[in-house]
């Protein structure tokens, strides 16, 4: 998309402007909660760790647990991402869920494209009010784990 595709919005109609609208306040709602509470569960405890220590003993080749302890358990690209973000944005629930909600953005920005060039573009944008409402893929952008980094991964190829 270029520049002088930017206003794009301005050539949608009403349904469309509403449907944008409510994918909006979808979006919202899932960033405003994101740091909103605690990490839940073991798993997002241990990769969230992971990537703490990654940022600690700057050794960002051997996702470890504890140091010198490496975990082999799942692909390294989630934890990576989540490690970049603990050291740009500093370590915090939120950030170390916003990269999940990034590979889920991402993932919602192909389905787009590829629904809009299938069909239309208010094909896409209910597909992703579909997609966002999904309850598994609303919980995925919103927890530390490697599932949305597999979707994308997927999404893209």
């Amino acid at each position: 998309m270029n520049v002088a595709d930017m206003s794009f919005i301005n050539n949608f109609d009403q349904k469309n402007k509403n449907l944008l609208f409510a994918l909006f306040a979808i979006l919202i709602l899932r960033i405003i909660a994101l740091g909103a509470y605690p990490l839940m569960d073991t798993t997002e405890a241990r990769y969230a760790e992971i990537a703490r220590v990654m940022v600690t003993t700057n050794n960002w080749i051997t996702p470890q647990l504890d140091p010198g302890k490496p975990f082999w358990g799942k692909p390294p690209l989630s934890i990576w991402a989540t490690a970049l973000s603990f050291k740009l944005l500093g370590i915090s629930e939120f950030t170390a869920r916003l990269p999940s909600l990034l590979f889920a953005l991402g993932n919602m920005f192909f389905v787009f494209i590829l629904a809009r060039n299938l069909v239309n573009t208010t094909f896409a944008l209910k597909a992703l009010i579909v997609l966002s409402t999904t309850g598994l893929f609303y919980f995925m952008a919103g927890g530390v784990m490697t599932d949305p980094a597999l979707s994308f991964s997927v999404t893209v190829s």
